[in-house]
């Protein structure tokens, strides 16, 4: 292998291991919020917007249920905007099910930190999360990988 694709090869495993361990961190960042939000206080909250975000990616569109909410707390408001952990990205019939439990000016349960109660969210969940824990280590991994095959070569 000469100096050139050496190089690159390199950049390009440690691009994965970087990529796959982020991925793996932010998935396990957000399941560790689903776990301290059981403990979360609720409120009592209204829905103040409803709508759906488009989001384009190569080959279509994903829908993303989009609310934002006010709830009180000992009699001071607070806005919110968090329907749940993670990124929630479906297909349009599905985010329209979804804003369906929402109504404008309905009335919803918010689960706000007590420590910090700025802090809140609809649906103590982060769906896709697992996959993309997952997902973030089997790219680690493989980049791991092409950084062992380049090097294992020159040990022996």
């Amino acid at each position: 292998m000469d100096f050139d694709s050496f190089w690159s090869m390199l950049i390009i495993s440690l691009v994965l291991v970087i990529l796959g361990g982020g991925m793996a961190f932010f998935g396990w960042r957000a399941r560790r919020r689903v776990e301290a939000s059981q403990s979360w206080f609720p409120a009592s909250g209204v829905i103040t917007t409803a709508t759906l975000k488009k989001h384009y990616r190569k080959g279509g569109v994903d829908y993303e249920p989009y609310v934002e909410y006010t709830y009180t707390i000992m009699g001071t408001p607070y806005p919110g905007k968090r329907l749940c952990f993670g990124t929630l990205r479906l297909n349009q019939k599905k985010a329209w099910e979804k804003l369906g439990l929402y109504p404008l000016n309905g009335k919803v349960i918010v689960y706000y930190n007590p420590d910090k109660p700025v802090e809140s969210v609809l649906e103590r969940e982060a769906p896709g999360v697992v996959g993309m824990m997952v997902g973030g280590v089997l790219i680690a991994l493989f980049g791991v990988g092409m950084i062992v095959w380049q090097y294992l070569p020159s040990l022996f």
